[in-house]
């Protein structure tokens, strides 16, 4: 619904407009003019019989003048509307309200065209009713044809990546049946024998298991089936979450590996709201990767610190850094781990991925920073509460 407009008629508004002596005439046509050649321009009276049209009208209805002139605008009428709808139209306009929408039309040929549409009334300033109706149209059909087709990219990439999900989620679940069995199977065997050649072995086969099972709990965080429990956020001191559970595991597992493990914790009490299991396993991950993709010797560690509202944890190493495409890859599954070479790289590229999907899950932001001649540092922002 719009304004009203009170005034004579277009033909006398045009008249009035047009004072010899004066550049108002001359101003008239070239607007007219730039209107002629954007817009399909059309004057009906009130019972919709068309009294003007422009060449451009012409030209994408199909239609020439002299078929136009005196026809009813029902001639364009297409069946892509129901009745409500030009019901809803006439109201509106009949009312003295401007009506603003999209129509669909057809052409002389039969072929349907959309156009971006603004019916203006023009009142009898007498009666204050309406006497003339002044559409001005802009054709979109390109502009329609193109969102149409991205909306069927769009359903076609959502359904694309539930098969995906789904796929993996299948794929992972009937993998851990047998793989549970595997790692079963060599506990038992673990405790009913002596020989120490047997049990290098059996040790071997249920490391491996350990290994491909942790790959698969990767893949079904990534997808989003093991996280469906874990949403129930509460405010965490997080420097206490640090120190009590993630800092002896970081600690142990740099020694394990002969790295040098430092840390760098305010003795503050720093609270945030996130789910306390999403943000270990974030946190887990980014230590992984910082030990596996470091040498012995470099130095792996954490800090945190506070700049205006926001608690930053930092996790980092001195290795030989991730190449810099994986910065503009923004963490895409299964290809980091192809993208980096170590001695211990045997990943499949979902560390980096997970933890930042749950940090921001969280309500947290996630940057990665890397060099060659620095190493890799990974911070995890949050709000304080």
């Amino acid at each position: 619904m719009g304004k009203r407009i009170q005034t004579h008629t277009w033909f006398n508004k045009i008249n009035k407009m047009n004072n010899p002596g004066n550049d108002t005439q001359r101003f008239t046509e070239q607007l007219l003019q730039v209107l002629n050649d954007h817009s399909l321009v059309s004057i009906c009276d009130v019972k919709g019989n068309i009294i003007y049209v422009n060449s451009k009208f012409c030209d994408v209805s199909g239609y020439d003048h002299a078929e136009l002139i005196g026809a009813n605008h029902r001639i364009l009428k297409s069946d892509v509307h129901g009745a409500e709808f030009y019901i809803r139209l006439w109201r509106t306009i009949a009312s003295g309200h401007i009506w603003d929408g999209e129509i669909c039309n057809k052409t002389k040929s039969g072929q349907l065209y959309w156009v971006q549409s603004t019916i203006v009334p023009f009142l009898n300033e007498a009666t204050g009713k309406p006497e003339y109706y002044v559409s001005i149209r802009t054709e979109i059909t390109h502009q329609k044809e193109l969102q149409k087709n991205l909306d069927h990219l769009f359903l076609e990439a959502v359904a694309a990546n539930e098969a995906k999900s789904s796929f993996l989620t299948n794929m992972s679940h009937e993998l851990r049946t047998p793989l549970n069995h595997i790692i079963g199977f060599s506990e038992i065997l673990e405790m009913s024998t002596q020989d120490p050649d047997l049990l290098e072995n059996v040790e071997y086969i249920k490391k491996a298991g350990h290994d491909l099972l942790e790959k698969i709990d990767n893949v079904l965080e990534l997808v989003g089936q093991r996280g469906q429990l874990r949403k129930t956020k509460e405010k965490i001191n997080i420097v206490n979450l640090l120190n009590n559970e993630f800092v002896e595991y970081f600690h142990s597992s740099a020694l394990k590996s002969r790295r040098i493990f430092t840390k760098t914790i305010p003795d503050l009490k720093i609270y945030i709201v996130a789910n306390k299991m999403n943000l270990l396993t974030a946190f887990r991950k980014v230590a992984e990767n910082a030990i596996q993709f470091s040498e012995e010797d470099d130095i792996v560690g954490m800090s945190v610190s506070i700049d205006n509202d926001i608690v930053s944890i930092a996790i980092f190493d001195t290795g030989p850094g991730l190449p810099s495409r994986i910065l503009s890859s923004e963490l895409e599954p299964f290809t980091i781990g192809e993208q980096v070479i170590t001695k211990s790289n045997c990943g499949m590229g979902l560390g980096l991925p997970i933890a930042k999907k749950l940090c921001v899950q969280n309500g947290g932001s996630f940057e990665l920073e890397t060099d060659k001649n620095i190493g890799t540092k990974v911070y995890f922002r949050f709000p304080i509460a």
